[in-house]
């Protein structure tokens, strides 16, 4: 669910890039999840990849799957 127009200017402005090649240049982001503090998060991206997340996470994960 995109809350603002902002979060759904930036989530375009990452498609109009990565459909000009910028993503050959720059990384950008594949996977967005985003969320009040224990809304869910972790198990969103548990159901996606069925990697396990740690309990009590505190920080941002930064996970690269191929």
């Amino acid at each position: 669910m995109i809350e603002s127009a902002s979060i759904k200017l930036k989530l375009n402005l990452i498609d109009k890039a990565r459909t000009r090649g910028a993503g050959n240049h720059i990384s950008l982001p594949q996977l967005v999840v985003r969320g009040d503090q224990s809304a869910g998060k972790g198990s969103v991206l548990e159901g996606i990849t069925e990697i396990p997340s740690p309990e009590r996470m505190t920080c941002v994960p930064d996970l690269l799957l191929r």
